[in-house]
């Protein structure tokens, strides 16, 4: 399940800033890959590929900052 996630996952992010190495970048932020208008766009995104809602406790830059750490955000509302 983790790598279908984990290709989703690496989907949206393309949609937002394509071209961009996501998949070997520790952070995101740091690399300015994505700001925070990337970060609600992505929240979106992931809601919907994924039919889950995401507590507004849970967006946090560190639930955000690469791939490995989305997978883990999706991974736990997906139960």
């Amino acid at each position: 399940m983790q790598t279908n996630i984990r290709q989703i996952v690496l989907e949206i992010l393309d949609e937002i800033n394509a071209g961009c190495d996501f998949e070997n970048c520790d952070d995101f932020f740091e690399e300015e890959l994505i700001d925070s208008m990337g970060v609600i766009t992505m929240l979106s995104m992931l809601e919907d590929a994924f039919s889950i809602s995401i507590l507004p406790e849970d967006i946090t830059a560190d639930n955000f900052i690469n791939v490995d750490s989305i997978v883990g955000l999706v991974e736990k509302y997906e139960g």
